[in-house]
């Protein structure tokens, strides 16, 4: 296999989508580096071309990007810290100290990748979300510069990371009191990941997330309007891509929704195979949750 044909792919991918250069790497490199990349002229970074493959909706085979051993250790360390998220392992720390000293210096785009993940071990074990926001902001700002805080970024591209850190800035929002920003952002990476640049096996990685925080803020807001479609568009998204994180979460609203509008038993069936999966999955901290919510509304309490 030729070293270089990454480039090739990317730019075949880009003209499919009819997407143009500029738009594809705006605040991750130049115009001129992408040219470079295309015609197979540089040796791209792993993370510029993961990030630009991400701002195509797409994700890409980094075992054909050439590594240094400290590019490779960190790739090893990256899957470990998303995995981590992905099972909501809170103890990341000793992976994070080891990404921090490896030898080579950083570069933005790790930088960017290693201040998320300091921020999601931040959030889940000191709960600092008044301190958590500037820097998340600024993190954000490493590849969106112009962004400004109470703006929804105006580019037409994000990657994957870029869409993660607008979900946390949305969930500091929601826990400092300004629901309203939060929706306003998880309404609108809802919107995205709908516009069809993103393909399917990405958008089931954190769709069913944004529609989560929808579903349960606006609960929390007093307002269940969407709960069903939203939790069905969430559960279906997991089931065909055995997401199983957020899948019994969705499942348990489904059931909501039906107790609520009078199919009980309906309900109570997809309630009780939402409580299933959690113990198969070993999630046992969620199940007083649930049944504190049934309490509060459905009024009901069944296991």
């Amino acid at each position: 296999m030729e070293v270089y044909t990454i480039g090739r792919l990317l730019k075949a991918v880009r003209k499919e989508k009819k997407i143009s250069q500029l738009d594809m790497c705006r605040g991750l490199c130049t115009k001129a580096m992408v040219s470079y990349i295309e015609n197979e002229l540089r040796v791209p970074h792993r993370k510029l071309i993961e990030a630009l493959f991400s701002r195509l909706g797409e994700s890409v085979d980094l075992t054909k990007v050439p590594m240094t051993k400290a590019d490779f250790r960190r790739a090893n360390l990256e899957h470990k810290l998303d995995d981590c998220v992905a099972i909501e392992k809170n103890d990341t720390k000793e992976f994070l100290d080891e990404y921090l000293s490896c030898k080579n210096s950083m570069t933005h785009l790790e930088r960017q990748f290693f201040d998320l993940h300091e921020s999601f071990y931040m959030n889940r074990n000191y709960d600092k979300y008044d301190s958590m926001l500037p820097k998340l902001v600024d993190t954000l700002r490493i590849t969106i510069p112009d962004y400004k805080l109470h703006e929804f970024p105006k580019q037409k591209l994000l990657s994957k990371t870029e869409c993660v850190i607008l979900n946390n800035i949305a969930i500091c929002h929601f826990n400092l009191g300004d629901e309203d920003e939060a929706l306003s952002i998880e309404y609108k990476l809802k919107d995205y990941f709908e516009s069809g640049i993103v393909c399917d096996s990405e958008k089931a990685v954190n769709y069913p997330v944004f529609l989560f925080h929808i579903i349960n803020w606006e609960r929390i807001r007093g307002s269940t309007e969407h709960m069903k479609q939203y939790s069905e568009l969430g559960f279906e998204w997991c089931r065909r891509f055995g997401k199983l994180t957020l899948l019994p979460l969705h499942l348990f609203y489904i059931g909501v929704s039906e107790i609520n509008s009078g199919s009980v038993e309906v309900g109570k069936s997809h309630v009780l195979l939402s409580k299933n999966i959690l113990e198969t999955c070993s999630k046992l901290d969620e199940i007083p949750v649930m049944r504190q919510l049934l309490k509060d509304l459905c009024g009901m309490e069944f296991f």
